[in-house]
């Protein structure tokens, strides 16, 4: 029973830091949408090692980009894997500013049914910021062309 509850008590702890550890913040539209498509596209472009996208086409509907990691063992590949990422813009609901990290600040983007779609790290906390206003900007003329048609 004490290793139970001295169990949920390391969840609850963990738990609790790992809300504490996220910033609260509420996107504006505080760019326009190609200024939005031009920083969403550099911040791809400029994520550290183990984050780095490639083939990378921001649209006004949406972003899509690639993602992959080889292994070595020495000179030889042991594992390698690709992870292809579309997201329409009109499906944004939000994002998750995370504290600050060893390589800055990571960016949780989660869709309409609150499934995290993708993740970004960005070195500055008004870096992140941006990337999710670029986000929300995009995300509003989606929805605004959507309903025009």
């Amino acid at each position: 029973m004490h290793t139970i509850t001295h169990r949920l008590v390391v969840v609850a702890l963990l738990a609790l830091v790992a809300c504490a550890s996220v910033l609260s913040y509420e996107p504006t539209a505080s760019m326009s949408a190609d200024d939005a498509k031009l920083l969403i596209r550099r911040t791809l472009e400029e994520q550290p090692p183990g984050f780095g996208a490639n083939d990378i086409e921001v649209t006004d509907e949406k972003l899509s980009f690639v993602r992959g990691e080889s292994r070595y063992f020495g000179p030889i590949p042991t594992t390698s894997y690709t992870e292809a990422t579309k997201f329409y813009f009109e499906g944004f609901k939000s994002a998750e500013i995370s504290g600050k990290r060893r390589k800055g600040h990571v960016v949780w983007v989660f869709d309409e049914a609150g499934t995290p779609r993708f993740r970004v790290v960005v070195p500055t906390e008004e870096g992140a910021k941006r990337f999710v206003d670029a986000l929300y900007v995009l995300s509003m003329s989606a929805r605004s062309n959507a309903a025009e048609r």
